[in-house]
């Protein structure tokens, strides 16, 4: 499954709930950050750069999401994924 078919709360390997540990939260994203982080794949070919840099866009924007209270509820009470954009917030 593409992380484009995960929720927020999946990309980072979470239960979707409210009140999040930070800490938990903090670890399972800097573990991803790093982990998929495209610096890490200067060397690779085309497919793989491109999949870690879709991955670590996924990770950066569930974790903007989860972090911030209200995105946090509003994604969990609508069931509907919060995606921060450059200019604003988008409902996916």
């Amino acid at each position: 499954m593409g992380t484009d078919q995960l929720s927020q709360f999946e990309v980072l390997g979470l239960s979707p709930q409210y009140a999040i540990d930070r800490e938990e939260l903090e670890t399972k994203y800097l573990k991803l950050a790093t982990t998929w982080h495209p610096d890490r794949f200067v060397g690779a070919d085309d497919t793989q750069r491109l999949r870690a840099t879709a991955r670590s866009s996924a990770v950066n924007q569930a974790y903007a999401v989860i972090r911030n209270p209200k995105l946090n509820a509003s994604s969990i009470l609508t069931g509907i994924d919060v995606r921060v954009t450059t200019t604003g917030l988008a409902l996916v």
